[in-house]
């Protein structure tokens, strides 16, 4: 079993490297992903593949890591909050927050 850690890691790693596959695959198909911005939102997987598409497509990219995380976790559901700083090709350093929650699939 993939820890919640390394489930975490796995998406950051793979959003970092704009890696579509390996980013769907941490996803279950009816995910649902709230950007930061109004408006931007993806709900089940074919609007997810096409949220990070248009993502990927962007040629700067911002890279954080999150290494910063507090788990709270109760009965299927594992919430996290990360803050870190990160910044896009020239530009300057800005703060941003990680907000997520997990559920783990019905078997």
């Amino acid at each position: 079993m993939v820890s919640l850690d390394e489930l975490l890691e796995t998406l950051v790693s793979a959003i970092a490297n704009r890696d579509l596959a390996t980013t769907l695959g941490c996803f279950a198909v009816n995910a649902v992903v709230l950007g930061s911005e109004a408006g931007e939102e993806a709900r089940g997987i074919g609007h997810l593949q096409s949220f990070f598409e248009r993502g990927y497509g962007k040629e700067a990219a911002c890279r954080i890591r999150f290494d910063d995380r507090i788990w709270t976790l109760r009965q299927d559901q594992a919430w996290v909050i990360s803050n870190d700083t990160g910044s896009e090709p020239g530009q300057d350093a800005a703060n941003y927050r990680l907000v997520a929650i997990f559920e783990k699939p019905a078997s």
